[in-house]
């Protein structure tokens, strides 16, 4: 468990901003069926240029 704690301490988190925003809200609009959190991530990730680790 602590473990896991620490992974989790380390990692970076990316900022949900307007523009994710509006990207989440033109999937829903489209009804793209994956969870809402799928969707939070997918709108991040469309304007983010980071990179997934591990």
């Amino acid at each position: 468990m602590l473990e896991i704690l620490q992974g989790f301490s380390i990692a970076p988190v990316l900022p949900f901003d307007a523009g994710a925003i509006a990207v989440f809200d033109g999937l829903r609009i489209q009804r793209v069926r994956v969870s809402m959190m799928d969707l939070r991530i997918a709108a991040q990730r469309s304007l983010s240029r980071a990179t997934w680790c591990c």
